[in-house]
């Protein structure tokens, strides 16, 4: 009862029994690198996940895992509610393992803690653009994605594929900080057309709020003018006018009264990001990044991108291709670094 709480097991290109990982149970970090334990062994770290209530992170890269490895951890990653980071980077698991991934995740989604997935030279295609769209979209835990050096960005004909997904789901994120496409074969097509979109979005905006300012220009002169124009005696030809400005004005308050319910309902969406955040570290002790902060959108090795698009994304993201995103996401964090060949 004195000794001293294991808090990294760390078997780097070790080959053991790992049914040995029942006797660990107090493990932070669970570091498997190159151990080639294949997909049956991922029964018995099933097993220990569920057991074990103090895992952090969880590394298993280059254990020559399939989707079936996946399949296998589902009761784990269901169950255990104090994993942050899942990496299954250099295992062959496919659009198929990263299907079962986010399917395990589903099933555990109200306790589910996990902002960090590597699936990193895994053999994915573009199938699993609409995967990883669902992690962006359907997990507010969720803020840093590894998914470089796969072929999210090969040709398809499929509306349910591709990286545009991906890119339509960045679009609409409040959550994810970083996300890692590097050499992923991604077109200028799709890249100029996201950042189109974005364009788009950020005109319409802007369009926006200049007709909200005309709007309640327009209220305020309206308002005077019916004012002044009651004050007098009219002629039936001037009551006829005072009437339609008198609609004119009820319609511009309707549309103004509109406006405002809708400033209101984003703004509360902004303040219960900001309430998430306060909740995840009164729950974790986890320092999250200001919602506000521009997602790290890492592009290296996509050579088919021109620069002048990815000058038009630098409007939206941050495009620095540094690895350090422990320091962007999780400042007082001091895991090991990812491994990268």
């Amino acid at each position: 009862e004195l000794r001293d709480l294991l808090k990294t097991m760390k078997f780097n290109n070790y080959t053991f029994k790992p049914e040995a990982l029942l006797n660990a149970k107090d493990v932070v970090i669970l570091n498997l690198t190159g151990c080639r334990l294949g997909d049956e062994a991922m029964q018995w770290v099933s097993t220990f996940m569920v057991q074990n209530g103090t895992l952090r992170r969880l590394i298993l890269q280059g254990n020559k895992l399939t989707a079936e490895g996946i399949e296998n951890l589902r009761e784990g990653i269901r169950k255990n509610a104090t994993l942050t980071d899942i990496d299954l980077s250099l295992n062959p698991i496919g659009d198929a393992g990263v299907n079962a991934l986010v399917s395990c995740m589903s099933e555990g989604r109200r306790t589910t803690k996990i902002s960090t997935v590597n699936v990193s030279t895994c053999e994915l295609t573009p199938s699993s653009g609409y995967h990883i769209a669902r992690l962006i979209r359907d997990f507010k835990t969720i803020e840093v994605i590894y998914a470089w050096r796969n072929r999210l960005g090969a040709p398809t004909n499929s509306d349910l594929a591709g990286v545009g997904l991906i890119l339509d789901a960045m679009a609409e994120t409040k959550t994810l900080k970083h996300i890692d496409l590097s050499a992923n074969n991604l077109s200028e097509e799709a890249l100029a057309n996201h950042a189109t979109v974005m364009e788009q979005q950020k005109r319409q905006q802007r369009l926006n709020d200049i007709k909200k300012k005309h709007r309640r220009d327009r209220i305020a002169a309206l308002t005077k003018q019916i004012t002044e124009m009651k004050a007098e005696e009219l002629w039936e030809d001037e009551k006829v006018i005072l009437a339609g400005f008198e609609r004119e004005l009820a319609n511009e308050k309707r549309q103004y009264q509109l406006d405002q319910e809708e400033d209101a309902r984003l703004r509360k969406l902004k303040t219960k990001d900001f309430e998430w955040v306060e909740r995840v570290h009164k729950l974790t002790g986890r320092e999250l990044a200001d919602p506000t902060v521009q997602v790290r959108l890492v592009l290296f090795g996509n050579h088919s991108v021109s620069p002048m698009t990815v000058s038009r994304l630098s409007q939206f993201y941050d495009l620095n291709s540094k690895d350090d995103t422990e320091d962007w996401i999780h400042r007082v964090r001091k895991y090991d670094r990812m491994l990268r060949p």
